[in-house]
Order: C-alpha cells, then structure tokens, then sequence
C-alpha cells in the first residue's frame, strides 16, 4: 500500500566526490534537483516492501514499465538510497549514515570474489509503502535472498498475490496475529520462507514456499531430520485444513525450491516413504543451481513457469492443481 505518492523532498547542498574529485556513483545527486518519488521509484519501493531484499537487476526489471535505460535505473537506485538528506558529510563510500534520510538500504554479499549490490527498504521507505505482513527470516543472508529472488520472480511473471492480499481475504484473528503464517503442528511450527497465490483460469491457487540450498540431511539415523518434519508438519496443516482456517486460503501446494536434481530425488524417495499417497503430489519441485555452493546472483528472473516436479509427473504452477 502506497502512503505517500509525488511527495518532494529537499536535496544534497554537495555532491560527494571521489579521491580523484570525480562524482561517487554511490553519492547524492545534483544540487538543485528536487527529489520527488516518481512512479519509477515508488515502483522500486514496492518491489522491496513485496520481497524484502534484491539485487540490482531485478529492481530493473521492475522499473522497466517506466524505465528502460540501465544508466537511468542505476541513478534511480542512487537517489532513493541518498534520499533527501542536506548534510553531504552523512553519505560515504559504501556507507550511508542517515538512516532517517534514505528510502531503501544496501547490503553487500561477498561470493566468488565479488560483492554484488543487496538493496532492501528502509525505515523512510516503509513509511512510504507500508511492508507486508510479518514472516519470520532465516539467519543466512543468502537463504533470505534465495526466497526474495524466487517470489520476485513470480511476481514478473504471473498475476501474484503476496501476503497482504492473502490475508485481504483472511478471518480477523490472522490480521491482527504476530505471525498469521505460523502453523503450530505435532511436529514442529512451520513457518514457510513465504506464502503467496497465484491467478489461474479456475480461481487462486496458495503456495507456501521453501527455499532449500541443501544445507541440512535429508535424512538421519538418530532422529527425524528438519526436512522430515517439515514434511510431515506440512502434511498435518493439509489433513486438518489450517491453511483454510488459519488464512481462509485456498488449495495448496508446497514449493521446494533447491539447488539439484539429486537433492530433489532424495527429497522424493522421503516423501514416497513417509507422507501419505492423496498428499504426495502436492509437494511440487524444481532446482536452481545459482543458489548451489558457490552461488551465484541472478541478474534476471528465476525460470519458474516452466513445469515443476512432483511424484505423479510435471506440475503447471499458472493451472489447476492435480486432484
């Protein structure tokens, strides 16, 4: 939800310059500018408030109804992230300190002896659009931005509902829970990485999302591994239908998104195992080696329309789910 829109601000007195007294690509704009947030940068606001973090080529993506231009995309990013602030000596290399100045904040992951860009909304920002509704992150950075690149993803390619248009729909004790999309089962409290509909010619179909970048046992000897049990507390939340009332949501699938093609068949052969045949093919699968060790960021969407699979064949994400 947009709060504030062609709102201006006032600008930076000085640009910042580098050691050779050139212009920092990462410092303020122009004097003399006012900052006004144009449709191109509430989109970018939007984009983050939807999907936490991103990387630089899929904010593009989501500016190019209004922006096709690399170099224009780039200054759009820079001028949201020095925002309105008067005082040049806040923003430095790599670092902006006036947190109450900026609309959207920047990470750095390092990988593969590169650090590429992580853009995410700021306290400023979210005044401006308000965030979606609360879903716990993990602790790995790269986990989070697995997830963020896969649900952007949906968003650029199919019609996307994200969390506040499921609980649009949802009783009034999931709009004012902490957690609406917690599910507390014998197994375990599943908190899925994020939970989304899509737009089908039948209706909506709900997806909770799993990013899996194969960092824990499929699984153990001694106990049940967390894929198990997140296996089974999935399971539970389909047999007594808390999907349905917890959110009011519609049929639903899983999506386990990992990083290989024997990760999903060890994944497979548990749930012949241990999940029940009218649930089986409601786990839905498909890797993405980027993610893998060592990963790589994506610069454009990940491939999500071509099928996934499941234990009863190939599973169209934009049709009807299988009976």
């Amino acid at each position: 939800m947009t709060n504030v829109s062609g709102s201006e601000y006032e600008t930076y007195i000085e640009p910042v310059k580098d050691s050779l007294d050139r212009r920092s690509r990462f410092g303020p704009p122009q004097p003399g500018k006012p900052f006004k947030l144009t449709p191109v940068r509430l989109a970018v606001l939007e984009a983050l408030a939807k999907h936490r973090r991103l990387p630089t080529g899929y904010l593009h993506h989501f500016m190019r109804p209004h922006a096709t231009d690399y170099q224009y995309a780039q200054d759009t990013l820079t001028r949201l992230y020095n925002g309105y602030c008067d005082k040049p000596e806040h923003a430095v290399w790599r670092e902006h300190r006036c947190s109450l100045h900026t609309f959207i904040t920047r990470h750095w992951i390092a990988y593969d002896n590169a650090t590429p860009c992580i853009y995410g909304l700021s306290p400023e920002g979210e005044h401006v659009i308000e965030p979606q509704p609360h879903i716990s992150s993990s602790s790995s950075p790269v986990h989070d931005l697995f997830a963020s690149c896969l649900t952007a993803s949906f968003d650029l390619q199919t019609d996307f509902h994200p969390r506040s248009k499921v609980l649009e729909r949802a009783p009034d004790s999931a709009k004012i829970a902490v957690e609406p999309f917690s599910f507390e089962t014998p197994h375990g409290t599943i908190v899925p990485d994020d939970y989304f509909m899509l737009s089908i010619p039948e209706g909506l179909r709900a997806f909770a999302l799993e990013a899996d970048r194969a960092t824990e046992t499929v699984r153990s000897k001694a106990v049940s591994s967390k894929i198990q049990k997140k296996l089974q507390g999935y399971v539970h939340i389909m047999q007594l239908g808390l999907h349905r009332k917890q959110l009011n949501s519609p049929h639903l699938s899983v999506l386990f998104a990992t990083t290989g093609a024997a990760r999903i068949n060890s994944i497979i052969a548990l749930i012949h195992e241990i999940v029940p045949l009218k649930f089986q093919h409601r786990f839905l699968f498909k890797h993405f080696p980027s993610f893998g060790m060592p990963y790589r960021v994506p610069r454009d969407p990940l491939d999500i329309l071509s099928p996934w699979q499941t234990t009863i064949g190939p599973d169209d994400v934009t049709k009807k789910a299988p009976a």
